[in-house]
């Protein structure tokens, strides 16, 4: 894969550079390098013939989509990759993970377009221009489900609970997801106060989420709940996975007796 950068260099960076057609031969000698006037442009052409194969979360995000049917295009961008989220055929956000953005040295990607996306406005709390770095597979995926499943009503919620299986079993720990945290900390209030109000994906993520920041009280208020009992059951197991790979045996608790209680058995293969 060829890449082309293009560099314009003004004044006050290299000394400017006087036309060539301006001096003659005689003349050359006595112009010296500061009195010259015009702009300095370098153009070079830098080959990256493969992806550097410690970014690895931005190919986890692209797994993630796939199974949520979730619009995307994934392509390679200079040593890295770079996803568009298109649920228009045309590309509304994106993210990246090459040598230049922020977070590679830690495989993290860059977002480009959150503010647009957001429940919450970003602009209040962090200072953004819409683009926010240092972003990890979990935090975009949740961000654009949720703005797709706004737009589209027909989206397939078993595709949105495949898709929480893959990250349930890729994610037993979320302590590097401060602005995801942020949001479900926002959200949370209104999801107790008003848990029979929200659709079934939106109680499935928040469940998944609670789970994830070991929320013991609020997945108490969750557990509680008498709705859709049967959406849950989807993930339940790999809910009570995670808690085991956490080590926290008070969720473990409360999602066992969860099962046990209604009976959420899985004993065929579920089609979602």
């Amino acid at each position: 894969m060829s890449l082309s950068f293009n560099f314009n260099l003004s004044a006050g960076q290299l000394p400017r550079l006087q036309s060539i057609d301006s001096i003659s031969a005689d003349d050359a000698d006595q112009v010296s390098l500061p009195e010259l006037n015009q702009e300095l442009s370098f153009s070079g052409e830098v080959s990256f013939s493969e992806a550097n194969p410690s970014y690895q979360e931005i190919l986890k995000l692209d797994r993630f989509l796939t199974a949520a049917g979730i619009p995307h295009r994934t392509s390679r961008l200079f040593d890295g990759w770079k996803i568009s989220y298109t649920p228009y055929d045309k590309e509304v956000s994106d993210v990246v993970e090459h040598f230049g953005s922020c977070g590679m040295e830690n495989d993290r990607m860059e977002i480009n377009g959150l503010a647009d996306l957001i429940r919450i406005n970003p602009a209040k709390i962090f200072d953004t221009l819409g683009v926010y770095g240092d972003i990890n597979a979990l935090e975009v995926f949740v961000f654009w489900s949720q703005n797709y499943r706004k737009i589209n009503p027909q989206y397939r919620k078993g595709n949105f609970l495949t898709a929480w299986r893959e990250v349930l079993k890729t994610f037993p720990a979320v302590s590097e997801c401060p602005l995801l945290r942020l949001c479900y900390n926002l959200a949370k209030k209104p999801y107790a106060d008003m848990l029979d109000c929200f659709s079934s994906a939106e109680l499935a993520e928040i469940f998944a989420l609670a789970v994830l920041f070991e929320d013991a009280e609020f997945i108490a208020v969750l557990t509680g709940c008498q709705t859709r009992k049967h959406l849950i059951s989807y993930i339940l197991d790999e809910l009570i996975q995670t808690a085991i790979n956490q080590k926290n045996y008070d969720i473990q608790l409360i999602l066992t007796d969860y099962k046990h209680r209604n009976h959420l058995y899985r004993e065929k293969k579920f089609y979602l």
